[in-house]
């Protein structure tokens, strides 16, 4: 960020953003899956505030204006909904076999033939602690069951990820 900061009046901000996306997005998004939303909120709202100041930077806003007014001119996503993207489309790959990674999961249709409104949906392992309800898998399994089904029944990965970012 110091050094976004010393070279933003050399640079035009559609510079800065490139710069932004290509050395300071990446290192936010780095194991955001493994991080998960629920179990670090203070670890990610810190990383949030680093996001809203790269957006300030690049936009040469001062840093007590609203970092939500920053994203939303950049169109930039908050982290939080990058992170649930990302789980999304990795637990997508692992249930189509574009990843080998066995998160061990079934559907209700693996349980019963029955007609069901959450037929399709996914059944969530079960934890006799408070923290396995903050595990990857858990919060996967749930944002993937809050889909609609038109998005839980393609295959296409391209498809897949237009259909997401849209909800």
């Amino acid at each position: 960020m110091g050094l976004l900061r010393r070279i933003k009046c050399l640079l035009p901000s559609d510079i800065r953003e490139l710069f932004v996306k290509s050395t300071i997005i990446p290192l936010l998004d780095y194991a955001d899956v493994t991080w998960g939303d629920k179990a670090n909120l203070t670890l990610m709202k810190k990383v949030q505030v680093l996001q809203n100041l790269a957006a300030k930077i690049v936009l040469d806003m001062p840093r007590h204006s609203s970092a939500t007014e920053a994203l939303q001119q950049l169109g930039w996503d908050n982290l939080m909904k990058r992170r649930r993207l990302h789980r999304l489309i990795l637990f997508f790959k692992a249930l189509n076999g574009l990843i080998d990674w066995d998160f061990n999961f079934y559907s209700f249709k693996d349980i019963h033939n029955y007609n069901t409104r959450g037929r399709n949906d996914i059944c969530k392992p079960k934890s006799c602690r408070s923290w396995g309800q903050n595990r990857f898998i858990n919060q996967a399994a749930h944002e993937w069951n809050m889909l609609p089904d038109k998005a839980k029944s393609t295959f296409d990965i391209l498809t897949f990820k237009k259909l997401i970012r849209s909800i």
